[in-house]
């Protein structure tokens, strides 16, 4: 049922729920299913399951062949498979792909929360006037731990993004440092997951002539987490988006419509661990998550804790709401300055409406407030 505010302007067109988002289980039942459904930990199981092959099992030298062949194929030959190419829609990999994102775990792990989805505005899979399949970059906030809003919604088919959005097919970009974990790395493809890459964006735009996904503010944002207003004591949600343009210049540059997408709660799930920033200590510690962020990883690496171990997400009602679509016209090839300053400006006033009109509607975040922030790091690699 569409749901409207107070103006009798209508904010809600439809919303979805996972399957089982009403049948209860026992906790323990979705607890464990849940952890052993979150990608995190299942990076952990896969390389702990991995080293065992290769430096455990001295009995079966033929599973440590069968892994370090594996691992040559994917580093020498395989490697660039997650930069847009992924896996043929063909059989059998039109098959795995339904069964990777249709599973009883990840059924469970969207239940968990549970996560609901809002249509704040139609999406046309194809353009009345043209007649050409409609092309979206649909721009996730918050980052958080994970990102779990945003992975449960356009990383499976279980929240119901599939029913409010028919024809519209998406790709959820990530880190391609994820594509270097044995075994995970396949089903991230198989699930329709490429890097965040720039080849990827043009194979997904260009050849494939679909959507992609990406979750903007990284790992720097979720350092941040959720701020409070001293003087009014609210919670503020901080989005790293100050000076962070070039998901604008990627939609100018391919011509698709930018569509903002919020989930409220997202940075409820896990608790922050971080030492004091007015300390030396903890002033040494920004410089090694710099440090990381810039010459290691790629991204900072963060000391969270969740439901009862590090890597478990707490229970909350997340909800999620995609926005109207932000058109790019026409295609440019090398967009101005001043382009993509105005497109980045039409799209910060259009998250700042869009926040204001859904917190309503995503309870327990009535009074919650917005802030655009900087790079957390930059003031850090400024004093360097």
């Amino acid at each position: 049922m569409p749901r409207k505010t107070k103006d009798n302007e209508t904010i809600i067109l439809e919303t979805a729920e996972p399957r089982w988002a009403n049948q209860h289980f026992p906790s323990w039942i979705s607890y464990w299913m849940t952890f052993l459904a979150f990608p995190l930990n299942v990076m952990v199981m896969a390389w702990v399951s991995f080293s065992w092959a290769v430096f455990g099992s001295h009995s079966h030298s033929y599973l440590r062949s069968c892994c370090v062949l594996y691992m040559a194929w994917v580093l020498l030959w395989d490697r660039n498979r997650c930069d847009g190419k992924g896996y043929p829609d063909v059989f059998p990999f039109r098959q795995l792909r339904h069964w990777v994102r249709n599973n009883w775990f990840y059924a469970a792990f969207c239940a968990y929360y549970p996560i609901r989805l809002h249509k704040t505005a139609d999406l046309p899979a194809v353009d009345p006037q043209t007649g050409q399949k409609c092309q979206y970059l649909f721009a996730c906030h918050p980052h958080g731990v994970l990102g779990v809003g945003t992975v449960s919604v356009f990383g499976t088919d279980e929240v119901g993004f599939r029913q409010l959005y028919p024809g519209i097919d998406t790709y959820l970009t990530g880190l391609r440092q994820l594509f270097y974990t044995p075994i995970f790395r396949e089903w991230l493809l198989l699930g329709g997951c490429l890097s965040s890459d720039k080849c990827s964006f043009s194979h997904i735009f260009k050849i494939r002539k679909e959507s992609a996904v990406i979750n903007l503010g990284g790992a720097a944002e979720a350092f941040v987490g959720l701020g409070h207003n001293p003087t009014t004591g609210n919670a503020v949600m901080k989005l790293l988006l100050k000076g962070r343009k070039g998901f604008c210049k990627l939609a100018l540059q391919h011509g698709v419509s930018l569509v903002p997408v919020i989930t409220f709660e997202e940075n409820l799930l896990f608790d922050l661990l971080r030492l004091p920033e007015t300390s030396g200590v903890g002033s040494m510690f920004y410089r090694i998550q710099l440090y990381l962020q810039k010459h290691v990883l790629g991204f900072a690496p963060l000391l969270v804790w969740g439901n009862k171990a590090p890597l478990m997400p707490k229970r909350h009602e997340l909800n999620v709401f995609i926005g109207k679509a932000i058109k790019c016209p026409e295609v440019i090839a090398n967009p101005t300055q001043e382009q993509i300053d105005a497109k980045h400006k039409e799209y910060c006033q259009e998250i700042e409406i869009m926040f204001h009109k859904c917190k309503v509607f995503a309870p327990g975040c009535e009074d919650w407030e917005l802030e655009l922030i900087e790079h957390p790091f930059q003031s850090v690699s400024k004093e360097k």
